[in-house]
């Protein structure tokens, strides 16, 4: 489906979060924009698994950061750190009298022998999917990962090196710039204003680096 390879904008994803409602669904996609995780393995986040939460909402600003071990990754364990808000949500849903109980999510509908942290995960994309009116809210429908996907090009943009990018995602640099990284549609034409191309010939280009011989 073309929806499964939309990359929203952040405007979108507050607009779904918030037409979601408080709740589980909504907590879920907020702990993925913060972090770029697969939603699976937000789902299956487990109260063990919040290592540390830190820092405070003062007249500061808002400090909090949650370090918290995505255990059930395709690709191998990893920590990621969830800052700011998220890390709020992250502290008013973590139990750690209860560490082998999920983070998030709702049992109800589950299948006999299904993952609780599966089930919460499809419960995320249907109801995405299926009781989102995206034609009130004006947003295009995208999927969860488009949401992975936005993390990774709002993290290049700012010229994070694809090397920590690909940590945090857990992906090779080479898989990230495959099969997420994705050109903005003004980022061709920021390019071209860079460079000075078409500008005429009083116009002051950057020296090109030559390789090789002419």
């Amino acid at each position: 489906a073309v929806y499964n390879r939309r990359t929203p904008t952040w405007s979108d994803v507050e607009k779904v979060i918030d037409a979601m409602g408080p709740g589980p669904h909504a907590d879920a996609l907020t702990i993925q924009g913060a972090c770029g995780a697969r939603i699976n393995e937000v789902c299956r986040i487990r109260n063990r698994d919040v290592e540390s939460i830190t820092g405070a909402v003062d007249d500061e600003g808002d400090t909090r950061i949650a370090w918290v071990l995505l255990a059930f990754s395709k690709t191998g364990a990893r920590r990621v750190p969830i800052r700011r808000h998220a890390a709020g949500v992250v502290a008013r849903l973590h139990r750690p009298d209860r560490p082998d109980e999920h983070l998030l999510h709702y049992e109800s509908g589950r299948r006999a022998g299904e993952p609780v942290g599966v089930n919460f995960r499809n419960q995320v994309t249907n109801q995405m999917r299926r009781r989102i009116d995206w034609d009130v809210l004006a947003v295009p429908m995208f999927a969860t990962h488009g949401i992975r996907r936005l993390v990774a090009n709002t993290l290049r943009d700012a010229s994070v090196p694809l090397e920590e990018i690909a940590k945090l995602l857990g992906n090779s640099p080479e898989q990230l710039l495959r099969a997420y990284r994705q050109v903005r549609p003004n980022a061709v034409l920021e390019a071209v204003e860079r460079v000075g191309l078409g500008g005429g010939p009083d116009t002051k280009r950057p020296t090109p680096i030559r390789s090789g011989t002419a």
